[in-house]
């Protein structure tokens, strides 16, 4: 009979629509030692107005329980339910950065909040070379997109991610706040670079 352990190390693929205060989440991410694909949604239920710490999200603590995975992991998406969204906005979560993508050396697709990517090194220090798509979503207010935008630009420019075929932002471009030259300036490096950016509506994940 096999034990636990070979059956956690041959799971490719990992996908979960709606994670409910991310209970188990450590015992079984961490046994998975050969990831393709990963998809989470972080979610709570409607009438739950208090999380203790052990069920809110760590992005910090998930990226250190896929590291065993970095060799393989092909695929990443993170996002969170409507219910989790409210609970960051009443500001009884923290959310903290991602860290640094550039351990998982074969990871070409990413779908990340923008506060994910918030880190103390720029995107073209903590990004993969591998990437190929990335797409941000739940923007931060407007001087935290003009940053964003600056450094997507950078990145682009440098061609430090010399496989970026796709970029996509989460975006409502009949929002004022939207900051248009910031949007002008990457779209210019963006067509310069034959990388194909989409704007798109934000919707609910």
């Amino acid at each position: 009979m096999l034990d636990e352990s070979y059956r956690s190390s041959q799971v490719r693929e990992i996908i979960v629509d709606e994670a409910y205060w991310c209970r188990g989440m450590v015992d079984w991410l961490i046994t998975c030692t050969k990831l393709e694909r990963v998809s989470i949604k972080i979610e709570v239920q409607a009438d739950e107005y208090e999380i203790c710490d052990n069920e809110k999200f760590d992005a910090s603590l998930y990226r250190a329980l896929l590291l065993p995975s970095a060799a393989t992991l092909q695929s990443l998406r993170i996002c969170y339910g409507e219910w989790y969204r409210d609970q960051l906005e009443d500001g009884d979560i923290h959310d903290a950065p991602f860290g640094t993508f550039r351990d998982f050396v074969v990871l070409e697709d990413i779908l990340v909040r923008h506060s994910h990517l918030k880190d103390t090194q720029p995107l073209v220090e903590i990004l993969p070379v591998s990437l190929k798509r990335l797409e941000i979503i739940d923007l931060m207010a407007t001087d935290d997109q003009v940053q964003l935008m600056s450094e997507l630009s950078d990145l682009v420019h440098q061609g430090s991610c010399e496989n970026l075929e796709e970029l996509v932002l989460r975006l409502d471009l009949e929002d004022e706040d939207v900051p248009a030259d910031a949007l002008r300036s990457l779209e210019l490096e963006c067509e310069a670079r034959g990388i194909l950016l989409k704007i798109e509506a934000p919707e609910d994940y």
